[in-house]
């Protein structure tokens, strides 16, 4: 199942399948969420202002990645190491 990813995540905490926090959602482009995987608090504050821009180390996350989308944080279904 594909969940659909907007523009509301940009910020949001991401969680590998084993529960570790791999990083933060900077932007969304095309339902595509950027993870940005070593967030500076700059890098954070760019995103919620919606400012960032992708960077070389980000990491498209599309839908059929992400298991759930609740409680705060993006659930991925697959661990940090298959990205």
């Amino acid at each position: 199942m594909s969940i659909e990813i907007t523009d509301s995540e940009i910020g949001t905490p991401v969680l590998d399948a084993t529960g570790l926090e791999i990083g933060i959602v900077s932007l969304v482009e095309n339902g595509t969420a950027m993870l940005d995987p070593n967030p500076t608090i700059a890098d954070e504050i760019r995103s919620v202002f919606g400012l960032a821009r992708p960077k070389s180390d980000h990491i498209p996350l599309t839908g059929d990645l992400v298991d759930s989308t609740d409680d705060g944080v993006i659930r991925l279904s697959v661990p940090n190491r298959s990205l």
